[in-house]
């Protein structure tokens, strides 16, 4: 979408976009939503939700942020990897109570970005799923040799094998010295992007969660539409 993206580099998985008037002040409501969310699932956060300031700002898409060529420390790595966990614990929590009719309903938005390949919920876990196997961690040359998940597939049998190629790739990182991998690699159609672990790490924790945010608008607008589930 246009516009801007605000993120916090101690805080991995946090960001938030909207235009450049109105990110500032909803900045404050969106740090505490990201603090509860982490308490909720009893993890403790590096620095408080409340402290922060802004900083400059870069133009460009996939950007690189200065605080991304730093080394991943241990303990990034395991709140990564705790976030992880708890984001897909809200994941499936939410598709325990979604039918099949609604995985594979196409909401009847006016419009998607034109490089998303996905609508329907189904195909927005498959790329969930590829996105942790074969993109964030793939540009740091840990992809893993799962084939592509299919939007028509089993989609929880997907996220479970993607998962555990990320986790993999993970314990990787954890145990190599090489704790910044800075690579320029090719993106989507033929872009060249900047990828560091701190980086794979703010962005793998985000697709997620904002994914999972998108689904539930997308479940409640399929309840909304269906009110006898039919």
């Amino acid at each position: 979408e246009p516009g801007c993206e605000a993120w916090a580099p101690d805080l991995p998985g946090f960001a938030t976009w909207g235009e450049s008037r109105v990110l500032e002040a909803r900045l404050p409501d969106r740090m505490q939503y990201f603090g509860n969310w982490a308490a909720r699932h009893g993890i403790p956060l590096p620095v408080p939700v409340a402290d922060y300031r802004v900083e400059g700002g870069l133009a460009g898409d996939e950007i690189l942020l200065p605080t991304d060529l730093a080394p991943a420390s241990d303990g990034e790595i395991d709140l990564v990897e705790k976030m992880l966990g708890a984001s897909r614990a809200d994941l499936l929590e939410l598709l325990s109570e979604a039918s099949e009719s609604a995985l594979d309903w196409d909401p009847p938005y006016r419009s998607f970005a034109p490089w998303a390949d996905w609508r329907t919920v189904r195909a927005v876990l498959a790329h969930i799923a590829n996105g942790e196997s074969q993109y964030y961690f793939k540009m740091l040359g840990l992809g893993s040799d799962l084939p592509p998940a299919k939007p028509g597939g089993d989609c929880r049998e997907a996220l479970s094998a993607h998962r555990s190629a990320a986790l993999a790739a993970l314990s990787e990182i954890r145990a190599s010295q090489h704790r910044v991998r800075h690579r320029e690699t090719e993106g989507p159609a033929g872009t060249v992007e900047a990828w560091t672990v701190r980086k794979a790490l703010r962005r793998v924790v985000r697709h997620e969660l904002g994914h999972t945010s998108s689904i539930r608008r997308v479940l409640s607008a399929w309840e909304a539409a269906h009110p006898s589930g039919g």
